[in-house]
C-alpha cells in the first residue's frame, strides 16, 4: 500500500503497475472481516497488548509475524473491528502507541495510515476499507507483544553537545 501511494502520488505508471501487482500477487487474508460492538478500537488495543504481553514472535519479517499472530486464539477471540471505527480515532491510536514505545512496527503503521489516507479516494466503500485496514493494523500491534508493556511517556532528553563535543566522546 505504501508502495502504491508513492507511485500514485509522483504520477509513474510503471511503478503503479508494479506496485498493484504485487499487491494482487501477494495479498493474503489474515481472516474474515467481522464486526463487534463489545469493545471500541481504544479497548481492542489494550486487551491485545495484554493479551500478548508475554508473547514474542520467531518469524524474520513483519508479514511473517503478522500471520502467526492471525493464527493465535488470543487474536482470533480480538479480531473483530469495532463498528465505530473512524480514521480520526485510529490516526490518533496509531500515533500514540508509536510514541509511547518508539517500535519500527507500529511506526510502519503510521506511513501504512498515511498510505491509506492517500488512496481513500480509489476505495468504494471507505469504511469497510477503513475496517480491513485496522484489522491489519490489530496483527501487527499484537506482533510487538511484550514490548507493548513497555512504553516510553517521555521522549529521553538530549545531551545538548555541539558536534565537536560528540566527536571528542566517541574517540
Amino acid at each position: 500500500m505504501i508502495r502504491l501511494s508513492c507511485a500514485i502520488k509522483s504520477q509513474q505508471q510503471r511503478e503503479i503497475a508494479y506496485a498493484l501487482a504485487y499487491w494482487v500477487q501477494s495479498y493474503q487474508l489474515i481472516t474474515p472481516l467481522s464486526l463487534t460492538e463489545k469493545y471500541n478500537a481504544e479497548q481492542q488495543l489494550k486487551q491485545l497488548a495484554y493479551a500478548f504481553s508475554n508473547s514474542s514472535f520467531q518469524a524474520n519479517n513483519m508479514s511473517q509475524r503478522i500471520f502467526e499472530v492471525a493464527q493465535h486464539p488470543n487474536y482470533l477471540k480480538l479480531a473483530p473491528v469495532p463498528v465505530d471505527i473512524t480514521i480520526e480515532k485510529v490516526l490518533q491510536l496509531v500515533v500514540e502507541y508509536y510514541r509511547k514505545t518508539n517500535n519500527s512496527t507500529l511506526l510502519h503503521g503510521i506511513t501504512a495510515l498515511h498510505a491509506f489516507i492517500e488512496l481513500l479516494q480509489y476505495f468504494p466503500d471507505q469504511q469497510t476499507a477503513l475496517q480491513w485496514f485496522w484489522q491489519s493494523y490489530t496483527a501487527a500491534f499484537a506482533t510487538v507483544g511484550k514490548n507493548l508493556q513497555q512504553p516510553r511517556d517521555v521522549l529521553p532528553t538530549s545531551p545538548h553537545l555541539s558536534w565537536l563535543e560528540t566527536i571528542t566522546r566517541l574517540r
